[in-house]
């Protein structure tokens, strides 16, 4: 479900991004991972995008070719530019929603580690402004007219199951690396987002039979978090618990 949560809230290539974007989104996800050759990319991105009249142009905006440094049989590499790391982030979520390997996650996690910390300003510990966007988000601009989805992030029952998640790493019970790493992304993404929901609450807090229809199903599942914010439900205090006698979310 987490995964479901995070592909509903990251993809954007049927939600107001254009051709020319969604080729970007693919080639900045795959050059976060590592230099590749035009070989390899073209192999590892659908034909639809790879055969695109704007697939070498947009390569060649991202991507610094370097030759190979040898005579052998031996071919250059694209590598990401300097200019769209601030991207790297965003397409963090991309790589693990589109099937990737978790050894690529890792490692465009540490590439983006590594340009983090080249791109930090050394007088007076500044950070360098990066174009592109703002360095270290990890959500991409959501259209106004789809802006509704992003309170997916906002379930009282999604805090809950990070919540969950987050716990019982330290049980090693039917965690995965991968459930680890959604709960982590979602968490920033809905403490990125978290002034949306505090702009659109209302005054008084909702009531009617739909609502404590849905309050009531909540606590029927074991949900701990009533509130729509994650610094609210993260700032509870809940009784201590054997985490193991629960069962590992889905």
């Amino acid at each position: 479900l987490v995964v479901l949560v995070a592909a509903l809230v990251s993809e954007r290539a049927r939600l107001g991004l254009t051709d020319r974007e969604c080729i970007r989104q693919e080639v900045v996800a795959r050059l976060s991972v590592r230099p590749m050759s035009h070989s390899h990319l073209t192999d590892s991105i659908c034909r639809r995008w790879h055969e695109h009249d704007d697939f070498e142009p947009v390569l060649l905006e991202v991507a610094d070719y370097d030759p190979p440094k040898s005579e052998r049989m031996e071919q250059g590499k694209y590598r990401l530019r300097a200019l769209v790391t601030a991207q790297q982030h965003t397409s963090l979520i991309h790589i693990l929603v589109r099937g990737f390997s978790h050894a690529d996650y890792e490692a465009a996690l540490e590439q983006t580690r590594t340009t983090d910390k080249q791109n930090r300003g050394t007088e007076g510990g500044a950070t360098s402004s990066v174009p592109g966007g703002s360095e270290g988000s990890v959500m991409m601009a959501t259209p106004r007219i789809f802006a509704g989805i992003n309170l997916l992030l906002h379930s009282p029952v999604l805090h809950h199951m990070i919540f969950n998640i987050l716990c019982k790493v330290w049980c090693t019970r039917g965690i995965t690396s991968v459930q680890v790493n959604m709960a982590l992304w979602l968490l920033q993404a809905a403490l990125e987002t978290v002034g949306d929901v505090e702009e659109e609450e209302e005054p008084a807090p909702p009531s009617g039979p739909g609502v404590e229809a849905a309050a009531a199903a909540a606590a029927a599942r074991g949900c701990a978090f009533t509130s729509r914010s994650i610094l609210v439900n993260m700032g509870v205090r809940l009784p201590a618990r054997n985490p193991m006698e629960d069962g590992a979310p889905d």
